[in-house]
């Protein structure tokens, strides 16, 4: 924290999509080390009556594969569906990181009146939002 503070920055919130992505890839990676279990499990061949020598012990043992199996199927679309999160999530700061480069880099010709999306995309959104909002403004 000090070393930001020296170098002029303060304690803001900083994103590194590159990283988020390699998240989203340990992630993808869990969920199919979990599916490999699920299908391991449906694949064991000491399931049946012959095995156990009674029908109740193998009805038990195919309800716990069951739900085992369902709890994983469970986890592994979670997995996955936070994978694709995270990754648009990265997708969404890369563009916004483009969309400000590029802002930065207009002259001043360029620009457009303030209140009017100033911000490019972003001004136009926040305009809409904002002219949805209550005036507060002591008055």
């Amino acid at each position: 924290m000090a070393e930001l503070a020296a170098r002029g920055g303060g304690a803001g919130f900083e994103a590194n999509p590159e990283l988020m992505v390699g998240e989203a890839a340990t992630l993808e990676d869990a969920s199919r080390a979990l599916a490999a279990v699920s299908r391991s499990l449906l694949e064991l061949p000491c399931g049946s009556a012959h095995v156990f020598g009674e029908i109740a012990a193998a009805e038990a043992y195919a309800n716990f594969v069951a739900r085992w199996t369902d709890e994983l199927s469970t986890q592994i679309g979670a997995m996955e569906e936070l994978a694709g999160e995270v990754r648009a999530c990265a997708a969404n700061y890369d563009h916004l990181d483009q969309v400000g480069a590029a802002d930065l880099g207009k002259t001043g010709a360029d620009e457009e009146p303030p209140g009017n999306g100033s911000l490019g995309e972003l001004g136009g959104v926040f305009d809409a939002l904002t002219s949805r909002l209550p005036d507060h403004r002591p008055g």
